[in-house]
């Protein structure tokens, strides 16, 4: 966490001062957006993981049958 702030903080520090107050507005807006679209609270993982490694490049891997019956 501490690495992420300091990188932010360079972010930020790269931004000339009398564009911070735009640059803020612009990603308000942009944090309102995402909001609506993902909604609010908490979600299941299940509905979470799909889309976070899709985003990753993630791919479906086809597995070998084992040969072991199914534990369920």
């Amino acid at each position: 966490m501490s690495q992420a702030q300091a990188t932010l903080a360079s972010a930020v520090a790269q931004i000339p001062g009398e564009e911070r107050a735009a640059e803020a507005a612009t990603l308000a807006e942009e944090l309102g957006k995402a909001t609506v679209r993902r909604g609010r609270g908490p979600c299941l993982i299940g509905g979470l993981l799909p889309t976070v490694l899709a985003r990753l490049g993630v791919t479906a891997v086809e597995s070998n049958p084992s040969g072991e019956a199914d534990p369920r």
